[in-house]
């Protein structure tokens, strides 16, 4: 497959209308593309959330901060490892690592260049509380912003040692079931949520058949990223209002890839930005809860929508949600007063399920909830005898 012909773009709607602007929307497309064909992912969000990180691993000399990719699940068999291959192929120098690695082991892979490390089974690795994580997690904090450093030990002549510092810096993939990370070590992570695929949406990733055209997208991406690097390197995008400190840490980078790439990705960029802050407002409600807020809402309609039951109105879903948890969802909540019809919406559509119209009254089918709910062991995996008549994202009115 030919990546390498960008001339059909006129690029009208690009950064400044240049064929550099066009060629990086067409990549990040691509990108895009490529992740929605191979992998799947329950929120339709973080496709081009995906596609912005992947291209960011290949300019990260460029943007200052590396965000953290935050792949998390809460069972195992979610679709982490088939995620982290495809990171493995497109990221910058990329180095997938299953086992915790040394603080030192970082530092040298980092030394001669910026390297994207994919760190698998994080519950088990970056646990804050086991011991000898603390160097460990620190480099992971530190190396996400530019000029980062570690002082290690290096052979000097005649048999001695003598102290270096060596760079940190450098793009991380963090995957893992719930995996327990310290709390700065969250606030520097764009976040993927994943569950199992039930009903097979992704084509399976068979690496003899469709690793040719994997290299050439990888080599699209490179000559893409040594084409726009300099507009990159001085946009300085507008970021919405409440994106400050380390939000804009993190978001700043893709914000500049999504502003020069112009064509509806600078629009599509405040969005994820906007919907990941108010994100963040709502799972801080989860503070001492074994489930988060999203998890306990989909747990208690497992619960309302009893077997046999196709659909049910918005309205009645609030109502009886907010009667029978209060202390949840009504104003005994840590909200100070109950659910909304809009904030039930938001959270429902991070696992992927939205609202439809069943003739003039709009709710949810319940074969909409199934995967969501198989995933979190609420049912047992089955296909609905029903049609569920799912909407998708364009349609939702929560």
């Amino acid at each position: 497959m030919n990546y390498l012909n960008p001339d059909g773009f006129d690029g009208l709607d690009g950064f400044d209308g240049s064929k550099q602007s066009a060629q990086l929307s067409d990549c990040l497309d691509q990108l895009e593309k490529h992740f929605r064909k191979f992998v799947y992912l329950i929120n339709e969000d973080d496709y081009p959330k995906l596609a912005l990180w992947t291209f960011h691993t290949h300019v990260a000399d460029v943007t200052y901060t590396s965000p953290r990719l935050l792949l998390e699940s809460p069972i195992p068999g979610s679709g982490k490892t088939t995620v982290l291959e495809h990171l493995n192929k497109l990221c910058r120098n990329a180095h997938l690592i299953a086992s915790a690695p040394t603080p030192a082991l970082i530092s040298r892979i980092l030394n001669d260049d910026i390297h994207t490390l994919l760190l698998d089974e994080a519950h088990n690795t970056l646990n804050p509380d086991k011991p000898g994580m603390s160097d460990l997690v620190a480099i992971i904090n530190s190396g996400y912003k530019k000029g980062a450093t570690r002082p290690v030990l290096v052979p000097s002549k005649g048999g001695a040692w003598e102290s270096a510092d060596m760079p940190t810096y450098g793009p991380v993939v963090i995957a893992g079931n719930n995996p327990r990370l310290a709390d700065d070590t969250r606030q520097r992570c764009i976040s993927i949520r994943l569950l199992r695929d039930t009903l097979e949406r992704a084509t399976e990733s068979d690496w003899e058949l469709i690793e040719p055209d994997t290299l050439d997208l990888v080599v699209y991406v490179q000559e893409t990223a040594d084409l726009t690097r300099e507009l990159i390197r001085d946009c300085q995008p507008l970021l919405p209002d409440g994106c400050k400190n380390r939000d804009r840490e993190r978001w700043k980078p893709l914000a500049r890839i999504a502003t020069v790439a112009g064509r509806g990705w600078a629009t599509n960029a405040t969005g994820l930005i906007t919907r990941d802050l108010d994100n963040a407002k709502m799972e801080s409600e989860s503070i001492g809860n074994q489930l988060t807020p999203g998890e306990q809402l989909v747990t208690d309609l497992g619960e309302i929508f009893t077997p046999g039951t196709r659909f049910l109105s918005t309205a009645r879903i609030l109502e009886t949600l907010i009667s029978e948890n209060p202390e949840q969802w009504g104003w005994k909540s840590q909200y100070g007063k109950p659910l909304t019809f809009q904030r039930m919406g938001r959270m429902l559509n991070t696992y992927g399920v939205y609202s439809s119209k069943d003739g003039d009254t709009r709710g949810y089918y319940a074969g909409t909830f199934l995967n969501a709910w198989v995933s979190l062991g609420i049912r047992e995996p089955s296909k609905p005898s029903e049609p569920s008549e799912p909407s998708g994202p364009a349609e939702s009115r929560d």
